[in-house]
This record gives C-alpha cells, structure tokens and sequence, in this order.
C-alpha cells in the first residue's frame, strides 16, 4: 500500500506485454520507461573456422561448447550467472517457474548439470560466477569468448572498443531454451503515494513515454520504447546489415514472445540468491556427482516451495 496504481485506460499506448509484467494481484503499480532485450552476439570468425552456423538455443550451445574451444582455443561461453536474476531468466526458458512439480525438478537437474560440465571441463572462466554483466563485454572484446548474450546497448561500446572485433562479429536472437520465449530488462517509473505532487508525476511519466520522446530516447540510446506506436515505427521494421542496427529489430521482435510467468513470489531476491547460491556449491564442488546436484536440487526445490505466494 505505498505505491500508487494506475489503470487498464491509462496504459493503452504501452505495449501490453510490457503491462502484464507490471501487474500484481490484477493492478499496474508502475509504468514502464524503456526496455532493453538481449541478443546473442558472437565472433563470426571463429564459428567459421569451426563449422558451426548460428547457435539459437542453450542446449545447441551446451552441445557445440567443446567443439567451439577445441577448435579456436577460447572459451566458447561466458555469463554472469551469479548476478541478480539472470539464472532465473534461464530457467524460465525452460517453463521452470514454480519450482513445484517433478517435470520442472528434472529440467533443473538437467541445466544444472549441463552447467557444471561446461565449468569443470574448461569450457567457460573461471570467474563466470563473479563477473557482472559489464566483465562479460569485456572478455569478448578481448577475444577471450566466442559468444555472449547481451543487451543491444552494449553493442556500441563494442565498436567503440574493440573495432577488429567487431568487425568479426554478428548478432542473432537471443539465446533460447524449450519455450522458445525471450526475458527482457525492463526500467520502470513509479509514483510513491505519500508523493507531495502525485499529479505532476503522473503527468512527467506520460509526457516521458509519449510516442515521440520514446522514439527520440531509442535513437540516442539503442534502448527499445516501451510506447506501442513508437515500437511500430519503421526505424524498428527496417534496420541495415550493420549490427549495431540490426540488433534494434531483433529486440524489438522479441518483445512480441515475452516470457511471461504469472508465479508470484513473497521474495524475490532471496529467491535468486537461493538459486544462485545452489548453483555456485555445485560448480565450486570438484566432487558434485550427478546424486549429489540431485540432493542439492531436492533441497532446493523445499526451500523454493515457501516462497511462492498461495493464491
């Protein structure tokens, strides 16, 4: 009760997938400001010399990994799984969401596992599990990774940094998993009910998310509008080979297959840290068998089991 809401007449021009992830028990608490959808960007040059097209999904990258270092000599994978709600977004690809029924207990079983391969056979850093998202440009800007999967913002930094590299480099969707849905970074604008000026907030934010400032925005930035009319402009319909350009209709098409799970949970961040914290034993473990990933996740799925929201 400290947050003012708004109502279904008022979000007309947001993009509704956006909206659904900006409801709880039915009402819109915020409003969304700009959204950011990553793609997958990877060293066009190296996939070549190795044989490999585009990798679209997860299980393609987990499958392909070996053959990647083996090939060019470089990790073929780097992610900052420990850092805020990444793994969680993984997950969900997978419909994992609940963290309730046996079917998801074994597809956690499964890319927890598959995970732990990549990091104990030296097929991804040692310092996957401490890096934030910015490291990971880094190590690809560097030429230390064949592929990472990161917001189209990031992209400029890239050319701006490491122009041979990104000369090399080409962009995809962003990878997926069994649901072929996409996870979006979404920046929201919200009003405080004991706000002295809740009206001119309330004016600000529209006039911040009208259709030709969410445009103008875009353009300077490379983040994507969250205003419907703008996200039908054609500067996101027709974009030119350059990847810089190309990954804005990329994004912008992902945000139609949203990952959208209506799990409510009482705790968020301690349900990312309980996942991370998990993942992290299992990979710093020299010894994690397959039965001891199995009790770890049992034990996992209880702890995750008080935090979903009875309805």
């Amino acid at each position: 009760n400290a947050i003012h809401y708004f109502k279904n007449n008022e979000v007309s021009t947001y993009h509704p997938e956006l909206i659904n992830k900006l409801r709880y028990k039915g009402k819109i608490y915020a409003l969304p400001f700009y959204a950011t959808s990553s793609v997958t960007i990877y060293n066009k040059e190296i996939f070549d010399k190795c044989e490999i097209n585009q990798i679209k999904t997860y299980d393609e990258l987990f499958n392909n990994a070996s053959k990647i270092k083996q090939c060019s000599g470089i990790y073929p994978f780097t992610i900052n799984l420990n850092e805020n709600d990444t793994l969680f977004k993984i997950l969900n690809k997978y419909n994992i969401s609940s963290f309730k029924s046996e079917k998801e207990k074994q597809e956690l079983i499964s890319i927890y596992s598959k995970f732990n391969e990549m990091y104990k056979n030296d097929l991804m850093p040692e310092d996957t599990l401490a890096i934030n998202h910015r490291e990971v440009i880094e190590k690809y800007m560097s030429n230390q990774v064949a592929l990472i999967v990161a917001g189209s913002n990031f992209i400029k930094m890239i050319k701006q940094n490491a122009l041979d590299i990104y000369n090399k480099s080409e962009i995809s969707p962003q990878l997926v998993g069994k649901n072929g849905k996409y996870d979006i970074s979404l920046m929201n604008l919200i009003i405080p009910k004991k706000s002295k000026n809740k009206e001119l907030a309330r004016e600000f934010a529209f006039i911040l998310t009208n259709e030709k400032n969410q445009l103008e925005l875009a353009k300077i930035t490379n983040v994507l509008p969250v205003n419907r009319y703008a996200l039908n402009n054609e500067y996101f319909k027709t974009c030119p080979s350059d990847i810089e350009q190309k990954s804005r209709c990329i994004s912008a098409q992902q945000i139609d297959k949203l990952i959208n799970s209506e799990v409510e949970y009482s705790d968020k961040k301690l349900l990312n840290e309980t996942l991370n914290k998990t993942l992290e034993e299992i990979l710093l473990n020299k010894n994690s068998s397959l039965e001891t990933i199995k009790a770890r996740i049992n034990n996992l799925f209880t702890q995750l089991n008080l935090l979903v929201v009875k309805n």
